[in-house]
């Protein structure tokens, strides 16, 4: 759905169907309805609604730090282990569109 009270509207629907079904999942999917709606609230552009719905770009760039971290052979302290994931993380910020 593009706007807030249509997508309201459809996962009001789908609450009354689950709370038929299943009480329990229905008043767990309560906690996270308004965060599942953030997206319509915040206005985000549908690209990047598109990008934000899966997480192929977390993954993604997890993957690049694990190839980027790999190669360290003696690991000196929690610093630079950090030191060496944000490195991975800026070059793969890099790399995206």
């Amino acid at each position: 759905m593009r706007e807030y009270a249509d997508a309201r509207r459809a996962l009001d629907l789908l609450r009354r169907e689950l709370m038929d079904l299943n009480e329990s999942a229905a008043r767990s999917f309560d906690e996270g309805l308004e965060q599942t709606l953030a997206i319509h609230r915040l206005r985000i552009p549908p690209m990047l609604r598109t990008s934000l719905a899966s997480t192929n770009l977390i993954e993604s760039a997890f993957s690049i730090v694990e190839t980027v971290c790999c190669n360290v052979k003696r690991w000196q302290g929690g610093d630079q282990y950090l030191r060496w994931v944000g490195s991975g993380l800026l070059y793969a910020e890099s790399r995206w569109n």
